[in-house]
């Protein structure tokens, strides 16, 4: 609301019996847009600030530099309630003073006591802090390509084979994209993929949050219906894209547009394939095409049937 200019949508302009000229009580106007939290509530723990409407205890309604509007950064600001000196000793001796604590916690309520994410690493939920750490040191005792894929053969294996995604090729290759312990989101990821994957890619995630056409979702995957998250076609290699078109679009079925190793696209000097005229991530155009579909698209490629004037 407040970046669109709309302070009515919580403020009343001239009087009101709440605070700050709230257009309601603030934890009932927070929830009002923010339903899913509301329904939090029911969980069997929740967060003291929640249970008590204290929504802005941790966020700035106004928006702050940090994600999330959060007043600070998670480690600052829950030490606030929470004494550091005390946190070492519930987390095994660990050092916490720096942690992102809601990489670990849900920061609204759980289904478990102390708050934890849903989805948990196994070594951790087992308390086998030994599988990945040396003592109490918060480094991991190998490096984390080594450490991880000692536990994901198959993984190590399919990476083996193929072009690595460049976000797993550098020291934090890992948990650049999966959180260490427990995550909100399977497969241990921080967030839902959009929001993982914007890290890198901002541009095609916003294409796709904000295109009036765009691929649907499948099974709730957002980017990984199409993306292998771990491997990367080589630069200038289509087949993998329109391979992944296939597998959902028969193609026969789908269309009879020629396509593939004998069919050149004339605009690129490349082989034919589906993301020539589509763009998954959206389009203003039907079908999320790249151009409009009325002319435009065709006659990139099509210029003989150009009209002259007579």
């Amino acid at each position: 609301p407040v970046r669109d200019g709309k302070c009515e949508a919580c403020h009343q302009p001239h009087a009101s019996s709440e605070p700050d000229l709230l257009v309601k009580p603030a934890a009932v106007l927070c929830t009002s847009c923010h339903e899913s939290i509301e329904a939090l509530k029911k969980w069997p723990v929740v967060h003291a600030p929640l249970r008590s409407g204290a929504c802005t205890r941790c966020h700035d309604p106004h928006g702050t530099e940090v994600a999330g509007s959060l007043i600070d950064q998670p480690s600052v600001l829950c030490a606030k309630c929470h004494a550091p000196a005390a946190l070492p000793a519930k987390h095994r001796g660990f050092p916490v003073d720096k942690a992102d604590c809601a990489g670990c916690h849900a920061p609204h309520a759980s289904k478990r006591a102390n708050l934890p994410h849903e989805h948990v690493h196994q070594p951790y939920g087992a308390g086998n802090c030994a599988a990945c750490h040396a003592g109490t040191a918060a480094t991991t005792k190998q490096s984390q390509p080594e450490l991880c894929l000692s536990c994901h053969p198959g993984l190590a294996a399919s990476l083996k084979a193929g072009t690595p995604h460049g976000a797993i090729t550098g020291p934090q290759a890992c948990t650049s994209c999966h959180a260490a312990h427990t995550g909100p989101v399977a497969p241990l990821l921080p967030a839902r993929q959009a929001v993982v994957c914007a890290t890198c890619h901002q541009e095609q995630v916003d294409a796709n949050r904000t295109a009036v056409h765009r691929h649907p979702q499948v099974d709730g995957r957002e980017c990984t219906t199409c993306h292998d998250p771990h491997l990367s076609s080589r630069e200038g290699e289509d087949q993998a894209t329109r391979e992944s078109c296939l597998n959902c679009h028969t193609y026969r079925d789908h269309v009879d547009h020629p396509m593939g190793e004998d069919t050149v696209d004339p605009r690129t000097g490349r082989k034919m394939t589906c993301g020539s005229c589509h763009d998954p991530h959206g389009s203003p155009f039907v079908r999320f095409m790249r151009d409009d579909p009325e002319g435009k698209l065709c006659i990139g490629c099509h210029t003989d049937k150009l009209r002259t004037g007579g």
